[in-house]
C-alpha cells in the first residue's frame, strides 16, 4: 500500500516537474567533475529543438571539461550528428558498432524493424 501511495504522489511520467528532476540530476552530476557520463535517453522527453541544444551542449562539455561521454537516443540523426561513433544494440546484441558515415540504411532499418519474435 505504501508503494502504491508513493507512486499516486509522483508526478505523471512525462510532467515538466520530473523532466526538471531529471535534469536537474545530470547536471548535478556534471558538477562532480567525471570520469565518464552515461546518459540514458536525456533527450526523451523534450521538444526536438532543446534536444538539439542539450545533446549540443553534453558534446561541447565532455571535449572542453574531457570526460567520456555515453548516450543512449532513439533518435538517429541527433546521433549522426553529435556522436563520431554509433553503436546499435537490439535485444541485447550490437546490431552495428561504426561511425555515422560508415552506417547504412538496412542497419537502421533493421535496429528498429518490429518482427513477431520482437513484438
Amino acid at each position: 500500500w505504501e508503494a502504491a501511495k508513493q507512486r499516486a504522489s509522483e508526478p505523471p511520467l512525462f510532467s515538466p516537474l520530473r523532466v526538471a528532476r531529471a535534469s536537474m540530476k545530470m547536471w548535478c552530476s556534471l558538477y562532480q567533475n567525471p570520469a565518464i557520463l552515461l546518459a540514458d535517453e536525456p533527450v526523451s522527453s523534450v521538444d526536438p529543438a532543446r534536444a538539439h541544444d542539450t545533446i549540443q551542449l553534453l558534446t561541447r562539455l565532455s571535449k572542453e571539461e574531457k570526460f567520456t561521454l555515453v548516450v543512449s537516443l532513439h533518435n538517429l540523426d541527433l546521433a549522426r550528428a553529435f556522436f563520431p561513433r554509433l553503436v546499435g544494440l537490439r535485444s541485447g546484441s550490437v546490431s552495428f558498432d561504426c561511425p555515422p558515415s560508415d552506417l547504412k540504411e538496412e542497419d537502421c532499418r533493421a535496429l528498429y524493424q518490429i518482427s513477431a519474435d520482437h513484438a
